[in-house]
């Protein structure tokens, strides 16, 4: 089945593809773009599993919901898999989206069946946090919505495009407000009590998130890390075919351990 968007103005606003009786994958989206962020990804992970991709609150389709925030994220998202009775999902996040992953296996961990973490954080840095919330604040809107675009390579230039017309959507304030969120969480204490298996992943070149990927491969109790050499934070654009087959192979892996448990 194709991918079906929903248009009845609802929040959160979302898209859905794949057979609706497969297994639900959640894609939560990073600091900039809305759900279009996955956009390389939905054709492969559609063939094997239902995807659900949202423009989480503030963001693109979703902005009229209000600002950003973490707990509003987590119960919007849970919100869309109880209103499609789905009981439970894998969920695939990267930096923002992956903060909100947690937040989810934190608020709402009935509803999760695993995590796909990429590029998330912890317990960020305040200085770090500081000086780059100045930085976004101090440039022009038209300059902090192109540094956002270049992280899409430039042979997708419909993606780019779309990036451009989600961050016109949101608005430098609400990317700024995002970021301020992002800002406060404090995982550190939750940890050791998220259950679930959980794939830690990090761009051997994204030096400011190594370190959380590592201190979340060693915290969460059934937690595996890979760090993906030669690219950066945004790598789902980077090597898009390859972050999509380690999604597929490390739900199938969580998928075969439920079955075994089961039988």
């Amino acid at each position: 089945m194709g991918r079906r968007e929903d248009t009845s103005q609802a929040f959160p606003h979302f898209i859905e593809s794949g057979q609706q009786d497969n297994q639900t994958v959640v894609l939560l989206h990073g600091l900039g773009m809305g759900y279009r962020f996955w956009e390389l990804q939905l054709p492969f992970l559609s063939k094997r599993y239902h995807l659900l991709a949202l423009d989480l609150p503030g963001f693109a389709g979703s902005v009229s919901s209000g600002p950003f925030t973490m707990i509003r994220a987590a119960a919007a998202t849970v919100d869309l898999l109880d209103k499609q009775a789905i009981p439970a999902a894998h969920l695939c996040g990267l930096s923002l989206g992956a903060m909100v992953a947690l937040q989810i296996a934190i608020q709402s961990p009935g509803h999760v069946l695993s995590l796909i973490l990429s590029a998330g954080q912890i317990q960020p840095d305040a200085q770090i946090m500081e000086e780059q919330f100045a930085a976004m604040a101090a440039v022009p809107e038209d300059v902090l919505f192109e540094s956002f675009i270049n992280f899409v390579p430039p042979q997708y230039e419909d993606l780019r495009q779309a990036a451009r017309e989600d961050l016109q959507q949101t608005g430098k304030q609400g990317l700024l407000a995002a970021m301020r969120e992002a800002s406060q969480v404090r995982f550190r204490q939750h940890l050791r009590q998220i259950r679930v298996p959980s794939l830690i992943l990090c761009g051997s070149e994204d030096l400011v998130n190594l370190e959380a990927a590592q201190e979340l491969a060693e915290t969460l109790p059934h937690a595996q890390l890979a760090i993906i050499a030669g690219v950066g934070h945004a790598w789902n654009l980077e090597k898009p075919d390859e972050f999509a087959r380690m999604v597929d192979d490390f739900v199938q892996q969580v998928e075969h351990k439920y079955k075994d448990q089961r039988t």
